[in-house]
């Protein structure tokens, strides 16, 4: 958008003029969660796990967000979603470059054969997630564990 602005004399003429340019750009705010390691036993090299071992998954949600002011966000879910052979164990909200943009709810609702997929859900709560105003970005760090067990 361009605003021109014009400094008359008394007599009409043009004394000076200024050229206003601005720049608007539509909010916009974006979550991506990305997949940073694995490992069972607290060993990234191990590939098989076996009956009572606990895996940890470390996944890394990345924020963007250019606003105009500050929004929270309702009702706001993590879900993972496993195989039946997994038990949810614990949860962790690492501080290693945390920007804590929720809070999160460690103890999570399970759901059963999840959409008809035959997999178990663990769905998490973000308690007071807000994107702050202006333009920024950030990372948190999640672990969450789970047990192997034999479901008979």
């Amino acid at each position: 958008m361009y605003n021109r602005a014009y400094a008359l004399s008394n007599t009409g003429s043009v004394i000076r003029e200024n050229l206003i340019r601005r720049h608007y750009k539509n909010d916009t705010a974006q979550l991506r969660l990305d997949k940073h390691s694995q490992n069972i036993q607290g060993n990234p090299s191990v590939t098989n796990a076996q009956l009572g071992d606990t895996i940890r998954y470390h996944v890394v949600p990345t924020y963007y967000s250019a606003l105009g002011t500050e929004r929270t966000v309702q009702n706001g879910k993590l879900i993972f979603l496993v195989d039946l052979e997994l038990e949810f164990d614990s949860a962790l909200h690492h501080p290693y470059q945390a920007q804590y943009r929720f809070t999160l709810n460690t103890t999570p609702q399970r759901v059963d054969n999840y959409k008809g997929t035959g997999k178990t859900a663990y769905v998490f709560d973000l308690d007071n997630f807000t994107y702050p105003k202006g333009e920024a970005w950030g990372v948190d760090r999640l672990y969450r564990d789970f047990k192997t067990y034999h479901k008979s």
